[in-house]
């Protein structure tokens, strides 16, 4: 089911329920994503890093979207390209 999201609180509410519903503990989910149980529940209350909360929302399957302005979409490839070329970049000057 698809829903809109305009909140952090939103997002946590869904992982909350998806975690739920797959009768999953939280601090089994903490462990598994290399977080304590605290992290876990700030993630839950929407009351986290966005990059904890996004391992969170992978671990349990959910996909995050959004809807982007059709005329947003040249300088999105363009940023996206730029981003790509400064990770290749980063990961050649590591060897």
């Amino acid at each position: 089911m698809k829903l809109n999201i305009d909140s952090p609180e939103g997002l946590a509410l869904a992982l909350r329920a998806v975690r739920k519903h797959s009768h999953v503990r939280l601090d089994d989910l903490a462990k598994t994503v290399g977080v304590s149980k605290q992290t876990a529940t700030n993630v839950e209350q929407g009351k986290a890093k966005l990059s904890t909360m996004f391992a969170f929302l992978r671990e349990l399957g959910i996909v995050v979207s959004v809807e982007v302005p059709e005329g947003a979409l040249p300088v999105l490839r363009r940023l996206s390209a730029a981003a790509e070329a400064r990770d290749v970049s980063a990961a050649n000057d590591q060897e």
